[in-house]
């Protein structure tokens, strides 16, 4: 996967209708084009769920790996997208022999804030709230944030070895 996927897709016509698109890719993976909107994070988290499934991870690892998808989502909607449904946000997930690799995409023109990516404590923040960052790393095996011409990237590996999320990290 590289940095132009955003373009490329635009460029493609694979515009979302009504609602959000999803793409079957070769690799035996899955795209999804979502609007900025509060809700549709649930068809990231589920169509992930279902790939993490054929792919043979157990029931609480597929939880995990969808609670880290929707964290990822919910973050480019709100975050980078400020909730403008004209605004995308792109889930690409793809299998390999061992593990899945899944890529949150959102369309911001600024980068990721520094003091917040990284964030392993969920210190100082509002009741219900600010945990995204915490729970991305906490769920995924490994998160790396980018940011490009084309917006900020969450990628989250996942190792199909590992059964249960660490306790306390």
């Amino acid at each position: 996967m590289d940095d132009t996927f955003p373009d490329a897709i635009m460029m493609s016509g694979h515009m979302p209708t009504p609602g959000y698109s999803v793409f079957n890719r070769e690799d035996g993976g899955v795209e999804l084009a979502l609007p900025s909107q509060l809700g549709f994070e649930r068809a990231a988290r589920d169509a992930v769920g279902m790939l993490a499934r054929a792919m043979g991870f157990s029931d609480a690892r597929v939880e995990d790996i969808q609670t880290a998808v929707a964290e990822a989502t919910l973050n480019a909607m709100e975050h980078g997208n400020h909730l403008d449904h004209t605004l995308l946000v792109r889930v690409i997930a793809v299998p390999s022999p061992h593990a899945m690799e899944v890529q949150v995409w959102d369309q911001s023109t600024v980068g990721f804030r520094r003091g917040l990516v990284g964030t392993r404590l969920p210190e100082a923040i509002d009741p219900g709230r600010g945990r995204g960052l915490f729970l991305m790393e906490a769920l995924a095996d490994r998160v790396e944030y980018a940011t490009t011409p084309t917006g900020n990237r969450v990628s989250l590996w996942l190792d199909l070895d590992r059964t249960v999320a660490p306790a306390g990290e």
